[in-house]
């Protein structure tokens, strides 16, 4: 069995490296820029100086290098043969997204450059002018436009009202920049369809970010650049608390149910439990903890329905006792878990009921009670030891179920979990939050997999799980 265990727990890591890889992949397909939502602010804006302009970009360099955003993402890279191989150094990401679509268009690096550059130069030419004229912010709200357009179509269309501001250049800018255009885009896309390897070595963001999670650093948080794993830890006693007190109480009832359920077939009261069952089974548990505020924390349908607080989990008022603490907390968690708890119920106690019927149905239990074993030995000692193994198999998932499931509840009800973190975390686009709790999870699933399969053993002395050969064979 220790071997066994440690076998397992060494194929975690190799497990925990595809998880983390899936989970940075995912990461790097995310919209926005990370930067600028540290920053709190876009680098350029149409009424900025040139000199504002600078200042924004040696910060956003300064952060980018912080937190590894410079670097390639990956050890190595397959891309078209017409990618640059410093694509990764294009600073700030809108420009590199940018420029990624040109080359997807256009195909040729050297004239997107050209053609890049100098829209650059014409718009910092522009901004350094002394004189204020009366078109100045629509001329740099077009270059702003052009800066970023990728189409024919809109490029021609930009430099046609570009062209018609001729009082405002100095130089010949306008002329070479459409010369550029057209070069650009008559260039030949035949190098999109090569394929081509480049090694990027060690020093890359996947590396730095997987060797910090290795020591338990999860990154920064985009919005308030705290620690991820802070955040997720200031959270996690909350969702514990409500997870572990939904499981336990589920699998208690759960079994409890299943086997009257089993144990009476034919009774009423085991026929309106079932159709209860289906029913609570049936009810998403978003929409009965919505119930529940409706009816169970408020006045609108009489004094007496006002019974529990409306959300959060409780504050403990100075020199409380250990009870009086219980109590608050209880309180408050008492209808976000009965919400967790019935839909969860159900499914076990279903899951219970059909695997101790089927149970009770076979040769050896009939002989058992032809021996004259009590009912109570029938069913919990051999009976139920059996039908366990479906349950088991639910438990190595139920665990993560519940974690994810308590999204919506601990929003419902305000609580300050790892639920509601990752759905804020999800809307404020905290990709670092949500990839650490989507890593966490998967760490989770992992392990109660591994705990199901030490209840198979525990209850069956048959399975084998050293791999050797078993002496009831």
């Amino acid at each position: 069995m220790t071997r066994y265990v440690l076998k397992r727990l060494l194929l975690l890591v190799p497990t925990l490296i595809i998880i983390s890889m899936i989970t940075f992949g995912l990461s790097t397909l995310t919209s926005g820029d990370p930067v600028e939502q540290m920053l709190g602010y876009s680098i350029y804006g149409d009424e900025m100086t040139q000199q504002e302009v600078d200042a924004n970009l040696k910060q956003y360099q300064l952060i980018a290098q912080q937190y590894h955003y410079d670097l390639p993402s990956f050890y190595f890279s397959i891309s078209p043969a017409n990618y640059p191989d410093t694509l990764h150094r294009i600073i700030p990401l809108s420009e590199k997204q940018y420029v990624t679509q040109l080359l997807k268009i256009y195909g040729d690096w050297s004239a997107i450059d050209k053609y890049q550059k100098s829209i650059a130069q014409w718009r910092n030419d522009f901004l350094q002018k002394e004189r204020k004229t009366n078109n100045y912010s629509s001329i740099i709200h077009i270059l702003n436009q052009l800066n970023q357009a990728t189409s024919e179509i809109e490029i021609e269309n930009l430099l046609q009202q570009l062209s018609t501001f001729d009082e405002e250049w100095t130089t010949d800018q306008p002329a070479i920049t459409h010369k550029l255009f057209v070069k650009m885009k008559s260039s030949s896309r035949k190098k999109i369809l090569i394929p081509k390897f480049t090694w990027h070595g060690f020093n890359n963001q996947y590396h730095h970010w997987f060797g910090g999670i290795l020591k338990g650093d999860f990154g920064y948080s985009l919005r308030d650049r705290k620690p991820v794993i802070q955040k997720i830890w200031m959270s996690l006693p909350n969702t514990l608390w409500l997870n572990i007190m939904t499981l336990i109480i589920a699998l208690v009832a759960g079994v409890g149910f299943g086997v009257y359920m089993s144990t009476h077939p034919e009774n009423w009261g085991s026929k309106i439990l079932m159709t209860k069952l289906y029913a609570w089974l049936a009810i998403p548990s978003f929409w009965l903890a919505s119930l529940f505020i409706i009816f169970l924390t408020t006045n609108d349908y009489g004094a007496w329905t006002n019974l529990f607080p409306s959300g959060g989990i409780g504050s403990f008022p100075p020199g409380a006792s250990f009870l009086k603490k219980i109590m608050i907390r209880s309180s408050h968690l008492f209808l976000p878990v009965l919400s967790m708890v019935l839909p969860t119920l159900a499914i076990i106690a279903i899951q219970v009921r059909r695997s101790l019927s089927a149970e009770l149905q076979k040769t050896y239990i009939k002989t058992a009670v032809l021996k004259g074993v009590s009912h109570r030995s029938v069913v919990w000692k051999h009976g139920m030891r059996n039908a366990l193994f479906p349950l088991i198999t639910l438990f190595g998932t139920v665990l993560p179920g519940l974690i994810g499931g308590s999204v919506a509840i601990e929003s419902i009800f305000n609580i300050p979990g790892m639920g509601q973190l990752l759905l804020v975390s999800i809307v404020g686009k905290d990709w670092p939050i949500v990839f650490g709790i989507l890593l966490i999870t998967a760490v989770l699933t992992v392990i109660s997999l591994l705990i199901a399969d030490l209840l198979y053993a525990r209850l069956d002395p048959r399975i084998d799980l050293t791999g050797k050969q078993s002496i009831y064979d």
